[in-house]
């Protein structure tokens, strides 16, 4: 257990050790349970409450110090702590970022064996042009399936995330606590009116709903992220502990925070991977178990301890953006994000027994499978 000081409050976090080889690398690798993130079960959602509850002490930590509120960390905070009350299973038709599924295990691992082994072949062959950051992203939101928002369904979300969160934001200068209470009575407001009788009103409700509890695994993955960062720094817990060299933190560093920059538009940033933290998402845990994904990790890190100063765990994906070995890993990373999207669709189909298909979806079936044996992975 390794406790945390923020503003003079303890926090105590189960973390785990183990020593990883990436390539000639040689790492210490900390990580927390996922089972102890997602529960979306409120009683036994303590490992994420703890975690909320520290990044919302960092945010007042920091303002002591002069920062400035920033305007989203209310909301943030607001949602991670709904998501034991959100729509699990809908929250993950948004973006998908789940395992092969707990209820059929011995398909899972099965399923997860064969997929381990197409990703090192396919991260064998030669590499194809590398994508940057901006490509990168848009190929992720595109493949990963991102939906689309009509005119009508967003007029509905503004409403409801409004609804959601403005009047609780506000309140909870004066009672975090009863802000807390609001936010969840909220919810379970919206689901009664729009999903009355176990039957979503409309499509534009079902979809909004959706998005929301997305949201609100995102802005855990933000509390665990800005947690990691302050457990990371040179002032945190962790270095000290576990002796970490150099190469542990720029490893962690790259793992476990999410991987953004301040964005040209106001009031907003560049999210090279959509709100998901590498050491979260299945398609990553894919890749760290290969042995050219290993390498290549490995490479990035050599790298990094190569720059004439070290990054801050915060500093990481500005700094080595343009590094030709990060550029390298994002072209594993979208590899291995086919392999685990590929092998998730199987498993589903597997599950729920075969469907009529038709000639057009053999044709883009047949064409995605060409682009990844030719080490493409970018085209439309």
């Amino acid at each position: 257990m390794v406790r945390y000081l923020v503003q003079k409050r303890p926090f105590d976090f189960q973390i785990y050790n183990k020593a990883e080889q990436l390539g000639a690398v040689a790492v210490q690798h900390l990580w927390m349970k996922i089972s102890g993130l997602y529960d979306t079960t409120p009683e036994r959602a303590g490992n994420s409450i703890e975690l909320v509850e520290c990044y919302w002490a960092l945010c007042l930590e920091a303002q002591c110090q002069g920062e400035p509120e920033h305007p989203d960390d209310r909301r943030t905070y607001l949602l991670a702590r709904l998501l034991p009350h959100t729509l699990s299973n809908l929250a993950a038709t948004v973006m998908p970022d789940r395992g092969f599924g707990p209820k059929f295990r011995f398909l899972s691992a099965k399923a997860e064996n064969e997929a381990l082994e197409q990703l090192e072949g396919m991260l064998r062959e030669p590499a194809s042009d590398l994508p940057d950051i901006v490509t990168f992203r848009d190929w992720t939101y595109d493949y990963l399936g991102m939906p689309k928002l009509s005119e009508a369904a967003k007029s509905l979300y503004r409403k409801e995330i409004d609804l959601l969160l403005d009047d609780a934001a506000q309140l909870m200068a004066r009672d975090k606590e009863a802000a807390i209470r609001l936010t969840i009575d909220r919810w379970k407001d919206a689901k009664r009116r729009l999903y009355p009788r176990r039957r979503w009103k409309s499509p534009e409700a079902k979809l909004v709903m959706s998005v929301i509890s997305y949201e609100c695994r995102a802005a855990l993955n933000e509390c665990y992220s800005d947690v990691w960062t302050g457990l990371l720094c040179s002032d945190g817990p962790l270095r000290e502990r576990y002796n970490l060299t150099p190469a542990d933190v720029c490893f962690m560093a790259l793992w476990h925070v999410i991987q953004k920059a301040p964005s040209d538009l106001p009031n907003a940033r560049f999210d090279l991977f959509h709100g998901h933290i590498f050491a979260l998402h299945p398609a990553l845990g894919m890749l760290i178990r290969t042995p050219t994904g290993k390498e290549l990790l490995g490479d990035l890190v050599s790298a990094t301890l190569a720059l004439p100063t070290l990054p801050e765990p915060q500093e990481m994906f500005a700094r080595v953006r343009e590094l030709p070995a990060f550029r390298h890993l994002l072209l594993a990373v979208e590899m291995a994000v086919c392999a685990y999207t590929e092998r998730r669709e199987e498993i589903a189909l597997e599950r729920t027994g075969p469907r009529p298909i038709s000639h057009e979806e053999i044709r883009i079936h047949e064409e995605r499978r060409e682009e990844r044996r030719r080490g493409k992975f970018r085209g439309k």
